[in-house]
C-alpha cells in the first residue's frame, strides 16, 4: 500500500540519476524500503524513528555525517586484516552452528534466515548475543 514499484532497468536508471539532486533539494524522500521489500517492523520497534526501519530514510545530510561511521564499523578491511579473519571464522561458526540447530526441525524460510542475520549482525557489531 502506498508503495510505488519500478520494475524496468531503463525507468530504475534514471530515476536513480535524479536522487541526488532531489534528496538533497527535500522533493523526495526515501524510504526504509529495499525495492519491493520492505523491513520487518518487530526489529526496529521501540527504536524512536518513524517509519520505524533502517537508515534508508534519513535525509542526506544525516547520510553524509553517518556514511563514515557505518563505513568504519562494517569494513572489514582487506583479506588478510585481523579484522576480516576474525570475522571469517565467527561466520563460519554461526553458521554451523545454525544449520545444526535447525537438523531436526528444518529450515523455515524466511523466519530462521532473518532470525539468523539479525544475530549475526549482533554479534559482528555489538559483539552481543542475541538467541531465538
Amino acid at each position: 500500500p502506498l508503495t510505488d514499484s519500478f520494475m524496468d532497468w531503463e525507468t530504475v536508471w534514471n530515476m536513480g540519476a535524479q536522487y541526488p539532486a532531489k534528496q538533497w533539494s527535500g522533493e523526495w524522500w526515501r524510504g526504509p524500503e529495499l525495492g519491493i521489500y520492505m523491513m520487518d517492523p518487530y526489529i526496529w520497534a521501540g527504536v524512536g524513528t518513524w517509519p520505524p526501519g533502517i537508515t534508508l530514510g534519513m535525509t542526506p545530510a544525516q547520510h553524509v555525517v553517518i556514511r563514515p561511521v557505518f563505513e568504519h564499523i562494517f569494513s572489514l578491511g582487506n583479506k588478510n586484516s585481523p579484522k576480516y579473519m576474525l570475522t571469517e571464522v565467527l561466520i563460519g561458526k554461526m553458521i554451523a552452528e545454525f544449520l545444526y540447530s535447525r537438523r531436526t526441525t528444518g529450515l523455515r524460510m524466511p523466519g530462521d534466515v532473518k532470525a539468523f542475520i539479525f544475530q549475526f549482525f549482533n554479534k559482528f557489531v555489538f559483539d552481543r548475543d542475541v538467541s531465538f
